[in-house]
């Protein structure tokens, strides 16, 4: 048996408007739903931990700062070369601004950069540092100016945040840091103040006769050193420091 369900006209255009009403609503819904965006993730910026807006070193990041200007003002930022005074071929490097502007660095692309392709160069008198008064970048050296360039050639700084001088070795330890800035001046036919640091028997020359670690705490009882650039960190002091309290052996 069937049963009608008798509705009234009025009850039926009320049903039909509530309906539209309903179905109206749902498509516009639909009409404003989208994909999500992707969100966009903050940039990744390491924790300044010093409360100095200077970040704790990573070992993988090359800081100009720490690294690569003292390399470049032992090596290259020296007079009669590419110090303000001399800017021999108008390229400065005592600073990071007269770098950029100055020595053909292309972020993010060493192959590309000036300052890398002298470094290679097999004509002597193109090749940076220029022999024979100068002793040639290692390759070690040459390898952190290209990662520093291939990092984005940042104006970078940090500290270290431990300093490890738990066995500390002059080939380890000691020597990197006075290759880096010491060599340049103090190698060469005419080395600055008489000696040279090219190895451990003129380091080791250095600190009985040339008073080397009052250099480089600038005491005010020797000269200066490095002589053009900023004073070696603590912590780099604190490993010659050891090496010579040790009897600055070559291990």
């Amino acid at each position: 048996m069937v049963f009608l369900v008798y509705t009234k006209p009025k009850q039926m255009r009320q049903k039909l408007s509530n309906l539209l009403l309903f179905a109206s609503i749902i498509f516009i819904s639909a009409a404003c739903e989208h994909d999500p965006l992707t969100p966009i993730e903050d940039p990744i910026v390491p924790d300044d931990t010093t409360g100095n807006g200077v970040i704790v070193c990573d070992p993988d990041t090359i800081y100009f700062q720490q690294i690569i200007l003292p390399l470049l003002n032992s090596n290259c930022a020296v007079s009669g070369c590419h110090d303000p005074e001399t800017a021999k071929d108008d390229v400065v490097l005592s600073d990071y601004e007269s770098v950029m502007a100055t020595a053909g660095v292309v972020p993010f692309n060493a192959d590309e950069s000036e300052i890398i392709e002298v470094l290679f160069e097999t004509d002597p008198d193109d090749l940076m540092p220029p022999p024979p008064d100068n002793l040639p970048l290692t390759m070690e050296q040459k390898n952190l100016l290209i990662d520093w360039i291939n990092q984005g050639a940042l104006n970078n700084n940090c500290v270290y945040d431990v300093c490890d001088t738990v066995d500390v070795s002059f080939s380890k330890n000691v020597f990197p840091i006075i290759a880096n800035s010491c060599t340049g001046c103090h190698s060469g036919s005419d080395p600055s103040g008489g000696f040279k640091l090219t190895n451990h028997a003129e380091v080791k020359e250095a600190v009985l006769n040339f008073d080397l670690l009052n250099s480089i705490l600038w005491n005010g009882l020797a000269e200066n050193m490095p002589k053009n650039g900023e004073q070696l960190s603590d912590c780099q002091i604190d490993i010659i420091e050891v090496w010579i309290n040790d009897g600055t052996p070559n291990n």
